[in-house]
């Protein structure tokens, strides 16, 4: 039988992968996340 799966590979800067695994981090501080000055700022930044 015949695999019809196909893969695609890209290529990204690892320096952005982990910013966005640090920024989703705070999602895990409900203390920080419930600031509002604070998630005015983090939002759109995280966007």
């Amino acid at each position: 039988m015949e695999d019809n799966k196909k893969i695609v590979k890209t290529k990204q800067r690892l320096d952005w992968n982990v910013v966005s695994y640090f920024m989703q981090m705070f999602y895990g501080f409900t203390a920080v996340m419930q600031d509002e000055g604070f998630r005015e700022r983090f939002d759109p930044l995280y966007k």
